[in-house]
């Protein structure tokens, strides 16, 4: 069966504490997601697969390196740093649930 697409439920107000930085890289990193990870996610899981592939474009957006200085990584804050980890963890745990 596959994924679907998010829809933007918000329960507690979250969005309304994300500045507009914030919400970027929240949707830079949803839109990711959904286009790159979603499709392939079951496949790789069945293979057994990491998906290496990926390993690039999601350097190229700046997810590795995010709390570092220098090193062209990107010296984001502390909550720019963890919303990244937001969209794939929501993905995890909806897999978890439907196996």
């Amino acid at each position: 069966m596959p994924a679907i697409k998010f829809r933007g439920v918000d329960f507690i107000g979250f969005d309304t504490l994300l500045s507009g930085d914030e919400r970027l890289v929240r949707d830079t990193t949803r839109k990711f997601i959904e286009d790159n990870l979603v499709p392939i996610i079951e496949e790789c899981n069945r293979a057994g697969r990491f998906p290496r592939e990926l390993v690039k474009p999601m350097a190229d957006l700046g997810f590795f390196g995010a709390s570092l200085q220098g090193y062209g990584c990107a010296a984001s804050d502390p909550t720019n740093r963890k919303i990244p980890g937001y969209p794939p963890c929501r993905r995890a745990k909806s897999w978890a649930a439907s196996d």
